[in-house]
């Protein structure tokens, strides 16, 4: 299993781990205990689990509809829950909300998206013409949101986004190439 593995990701309590590895998403122990296949599905290329924060869920990136789709595996052994449907394009990756409420996705489209658990409402939040918004990060508050945005000379620019108001605000300059925001 180590040899394959694509993704790993500690879950809160550190007692388990969640690892991606040919195609299937596995609940494993750290140290003594069972390892669970959660996902068994040989139609569907599963990859990049991650524990959601407060360690209810492991959410997943599959292809069994076509398209990139996020799904949610509950730990209580009950199926898996298709969290997004009817995309257009392929997921590169996604990360949880501090408060496990919000997934943010970065698409091959170009765009940044939340959807939000309990609803399962996507909107659309950045669109970038110029190329992928693929290295973003979510604030501890759940109110900002960093991402790289190239300028007409090529360089990163950084920019925030406030959730509550839906605007951007550079925090970069054009002048310095700027990448991998973190908070």
């Amino acid at each position: 299993l180590e040899k394959r593995m694509t993704a790993a990701s500690l879950a809160p309590d550190g007692s388990r781990v969640a690892v991606t590895a040919r195609g299937e998403v596995f609940n494993v122990p750290v140290e003594k205990g069972v390892t669970f296949n959660l996902t068994r599905s040989s139609n569907s290329n599963d990859r990049s689990a991650s524990w959601s924060p407060d360690g209810k869920y492991i959410a997943y990136i599959g292809d069994a509809t076509g398209e990139s789709e996020i799904y949610l595996q509950a730990l209580d052994g009950s199926d898996p829950v298709q969290l997004t449907s009817g995309n257009d394009t392929y997921i590169r990756n996604f990360q949880w909300s501090c408060d496990s409420k919000t997934i943010y996705y970065a698409d091959r489209k170009n765009r940044l998206v939340s959807v939000d658990v309990a609803s399962k409402a996507k909107k659309t939040l950045v669109e970038n013409p110029a190329n992928e918004l693929s290295d973003f990060d979510i604030s501890h508050n759940n109110r900002w949101i960093a991402y790289t945005k190239a300028a007409d000379n090529n360089y990163g620019i950084v920019y925030i986004y406030d959730i509550a108001s839906s605007k951007e605000y550079a925090v970069t300059d054009r002048w310095y190439d700027s990448g991998r925001p973190s908070f």
